[in-house]
């Protein structure tokens, strides 16, 4: 295991990965819809994990962190641990890289909407970061904005992206919408889903569209099944006018009367309705 860096201290709760040029969604390229997904367990930068089974450094269990890049070549994930310093108010924290293996990880991918913020002056502070994406709301509701993290280098300079975390899905989209042409520092803002939340965000679609699907099928089945219904339900003997009286007919698709179905029966007359009355044999 590497020896940890510490890094500059900001307060931080979402995804992030490896983007030295803060233009382009980081690390992982955006897949296109219905393309391959990530298999079951598969770790990539930008997830946020909780730390468990670390022998070394026991202190860092049950920790939040964000991996920042991996897998190297050890197999392991080069990950930004968020370190709590102090308590009450004046609590801070510090972020400490280090190499885990996959095994010290647990997904936390349903934590939050992250939105990825490229573009970023270099000067940029967490704090701008923040107060530019918390001043939103729709219809008298406020986001919540759950945390920032501006990404830095090893040197603790900034990389020019970020993201903002939110707590409902809502949130984001809201963001997205609004801030698409904000500058800061005389450079527009370029804004996407990060990674994890736009798989999530089709993984929803998807469901929602199959059981749209779903419901449209089961409610055609059910019309379907009525109109055969209703069409059976007709007494039959309404459309006997071929047959006159006399003739010997087999009685089927009685509603009222059900229990006739299959009995023989002889056509007496034919009434002012239409309809046959018929004698039982």
């Amino acid at each position: 295991s590497r020896s940890p860096v510490r890094q500059r201290k900001t307060n931080f709760h979402s995804n992030f990965s490896d983007n030295p040029d803060g233009d382009a969604p980081p690390a992982v390229a955006p897949r296109q819809s219905g393309g391959p997904r990530r298999r079951p367990g598969e770790r990539q930068p930008g997830d946020f994990v909780t730390l468990k089974g670390l022998e070394s450094k026991k202190e860092w269990n049950g920790l939040n962190a964000i991996i920042a890049r991996g897998p190297l070549e050890n197999g392991r994930f080069e990950v930004m641990v968020i370190v709590p310093q102090g308590e009450g108010e004046g609590k801070k924290e510090d972020n400490i890289m280090a190499a885990l293996k996959p095994e010290n990880m647990v997904s936390q991918q349903d934590e939050g909407w992250a939105v990825w913020v490229g573009q970023l002056p270099w000067s940029s502070t967490e704090g701008e970061l923040k107060k530019v994406f918390s001043e939103l709301e729709a219809d008298g509701k406020k986001v919540e904005v759950k945390s920032v993290i501006l990404v830095r280098d090893q040197e603790g300079k900034s990389r020019g992206f970020g993201y903002v975390e939110y707590a409902e899905k809502w949130m984001g989209e809201l963001a997205m919408t609004k801030l698409a042409s904000t500058e800061m520092g005389g450079r527009q803002l370029k804004l996407d889903w990060s990674q994890r939340s736009k798989e999530r965000a089709e993984d929803e679609d998807a469901k929602k569209e199959k059981a749209a699907e779903e419901e449209a099928a089961k409610k055609a089945k059910a019309a379907a099944a009525a109109a055969a219904a209703e069409a059976a339900s007709s007494d039959i003997l309404k459309d006997l006018g071929k047959w006159a009286p006399g003739a010997k007919v087999r009685l089927h698709g009685l509603v009222g009367g059900a229990k006739y179905n299959g009995c023989v029966g002889t056509i007496k007359k034919t009434l002012p309705n239409g309809r046959k009355e018929v004698e039982l044999s």
